[in-house]
Order: structure tokens, then C-alpha cells, then sequence
């Protein structure tokens, strides 16, 4: 079987994703604990508020790197790429593009990526608009970023179960490929 190279750019990008929103959450509680006292908090000038935005920064990076490691997945499903665990166990080559597309969210690890990215999604919405309320953003993006660590965390924790978790696949006497994959537990 050919080598394909998104499976590792999706597991570099979950990875990524993960020490961005892990940054996001550090430093952007920092900040909002550095300004508690501040009324008339800005989001520059001073160095609580450099700190502020390079956290909202991290966060829409973070949102950048989920959004390719989603495209991976999706991208090795509509390729047949049955050197991921993942879409070995979800699809097959008979599935229309809507079912492989669906595939996304079939399974535990898809579907905690597909939420990790729907949370992303909302956190960078807030982070674009966040000089409507720059306090309230401030805390609503760094409790956003806390939840977010926790589904990657559980993405990337158990290895054996991440989205993107190579299927041992062998070539047997007959030409065909004997796949088994990781066992789940």
C-alpha cells in the first residue's frame, strides 16, 4: 500500500492544536488574573494586555490547526486511505461521497473531533469579535479554551484510539491485504 501523508498532518495538527489551545488557556487565565483589579482593561498598551492578545491570537491558530486535522480525516475518508484505523472501521469503497463525508462523526474519536472543532469554531467567532466586550470575551475565550483542552486531551491521550491511529495491514500469499487494526478495548 502507498504511504499517504495526511494521516501524520492530521496528527501533527491535532498535536498543534492542542499546545495552542493549551496556551490559550494558561496565559489568557494569566492575564484576566494579572488585570482582576483593572476596570478600563484594553487589549494593548500595557504587558497584561500584549499577553491577553497573543492568547487570543494562540486561540485562532488553535482553531486553524483543528480545522486541518478535521480536513485529514475527512480527506483520508474520501481517499480510501484504509491505512488509518479510523476509516478502516467507518467506511468502505461502496459509500457515496455524503456517507464518506459523515464518516466524520461515526465513530468516538471522529465525533470528538468533530466537537473539539464546532467548539473551535464558536471560540474563533468570539475572538474575531472580541472588541464588543473585551473583559467578557477575555473570560468567555480562555473557559472556551479550557473545554477545548479537554477534548483533545481525550483525543490525544489514548493513542491507540486516536482518529488517525495506523491499521497494521500485511500483504497475505493471495496478493490481498489482511488488515487488523489496534485493538479497542
Amino acid at each position: 500500500m502507498q504511504s499517504h501523508p495526511m494521516p501524520e498532518f492530521g496528527s501533527f495538527a491535532l498535536l498543534l492544536s492542542l499546545a495552542l489551545s493549551a496556551y490559550t488557556l494558561v496565559f489568557g487565565a494569566i492575564a484576566l488574573w494579572k488585570s482582576r483589579g483593572a476596570a478600563g482593561y484594553t487589549a494593548g498598551g500595557d504587558g497584561v494586555g500584549r499577553l491577553g492578545e497573543t492568547a487570543r491570537r494562540a486561540g485562532i491558530a488553535s482553531f486553524l490547526a483543528l480545522s486541518c486535522a478535521a480536513f485529514a480525516l475527512v480527506w483520508a475518508s474520501f481517499t480510501n486511505d484504509y491505512s488509518v484505523s479510523y476509516i478502516l472501521h467507518h467506511t468502505n469503497r461502496d459509500l457515496n461521497t455524503a456517507y464518506k463525508f459523515s464518516a466524520l462523526w461515526s465513530g468516538q474519536e471522529g465525533s470528538l473531533l468533530l466537537w473539539a472543532w464546532l467548539l473551535s469554531c464558536y471560540g474563533f467567532v468570539l475572538r474575531l469579535r472580541h472588541k464588543v466586550d473585551v473583559r467578557l470575551s477575555s473570560f468567555a475565550s480562555t473557559i472556551l479554551a479550557g473545554v477545548q483542552v479537554f477534548f483533545l486531551l481525550l483525543l490525544t491521550s489514548q493513542l491507540p484510539h486516536s482518529p488517525f491511529s495506523p491499521a497494521l495491514c500485511r500483504r497475505t500469499a493471495s496478493a490481498s491485504i489482511l488488515c487488523c487494526s489496534i485493538p479497542r478495548w
